[in-house]
């Protein structure tokens, strides 16, 4: 057979059947044998050319050319729905479910903290804000938060006020409200004491632990009595305070951190005692 019409062919070598082969077919597209196969694909022939069809399920044309089909299985982390769908999210594991990208725990030191998957695991933690988790925040009454390997830590008392009951659930609890002048010569005057004035009473916070700033509150009492007659002054503190006791506009001490102070003028007891 010299010539076969168009759109036939002699397939099968065998010329008493002439051209028997119709071209133009998946089997048998521009010629004969040419068919139209592709890896994991549907083929089909138009006009002479053979055309690559849909992906078969699963599976995805990944580097864009016909010649190995859909060569990429989908359903991978690296390809979860289609091609280049990646479940890749910051600081954190993903992996591909029925074709829908999931995200996995979060890296080490690292919290999704805003809930969503966009950004991934986007909050540091072993932070103040965010410490052992999201939202463990270390905060502290009056006082300063620190973050030690993912532990909270209560810091420094904020100024004027101290951690008295040695509980970080209560913080720096005990604040001195009466933080007067901690100097003698600017110490504050409470008042005179007469006959008609026999006793004065000061209250304030006065507080002092090793580790936190001390305090001291200086306070003036002046005897002011036109009518003087025998008697005892007495100046004692609370338990756990000492005071010291200067004299004469801050002239002369008398007493050193005591806790109980007498100045006696009743004859024959005429004198001053400093008793600690």
């Amino acid at each position: 057979i010299e010539d076969c019409n168009p759109g036939w062919g002699d397939c099968d070598g065998n010329v008493p059947n002439g051209c028997e082969t119709q071209l133009g077919t998946v089997q048998n597209c521009s010629v004969c044998g040419d068919a139209c196969t592709y890896t994991n694909a549907s083929g089909s022939c138009n006009a002479g050319t053979c055309q690559m069809g849909a992906c078969d399920s699963g599976w995805g044309n990944c580097n864009g050319t016909t010649a190995d089909g859909c060569e990429t299985q989908l359903g991978t982390a690296s390809n979860c729905s289609d091609c280049g769908d990646a479940c890749t999210y910051a600081h954190a594991g993903g992996s591909c479910n029925s074709g829908t990208c999931q995200m996995g725990a979060c890296d080490s030191g690292w919290g999704n903290c805003n809930g969503s998957t966009g950004d991934g695991c986007e909050t540091q933690l072993g932070t103040v804000a965010n410490c052992s988790d999201c939202g463990d925040a270390c905060t502290y009454a009056n006082a300063t938060g620190v973050c030690s390997s993912g532990t909270c830590q209560m810091g420094a008392c904020d100024s004027g006020w101290w951690d008295v009951d040695q509980s970080t659930a209560t913080g720096c609890e005990c604040g001195d409200g009466s933080d007067v002048s901690g100097s003698c010569n600017t110490a504050v005057g409470v008042g005179s004491i007469s006959s008609s004035n026999t006793s004065i009473t000061r209250n304030g916070v006065i507080v002092h632990r090793t580790g936190y700033r001390e305090d001291a509150d200086c306070y003036s009492v002046s005897y002011d009595d036109p009518a003087m007659s025998p008697g005892r002054l007495t100046i004692t503190v609370d338990a756990g305070l000492v005071f010291d006791l200067w004299r004469d506009s801050c002239g002369s001490q008398e007493c050193d951190e005591q806790d109980v102070f007498e100045t006696i003028c009743d004859p024959p007891d005429v004198g001053t005692v400093c008793d600690a």
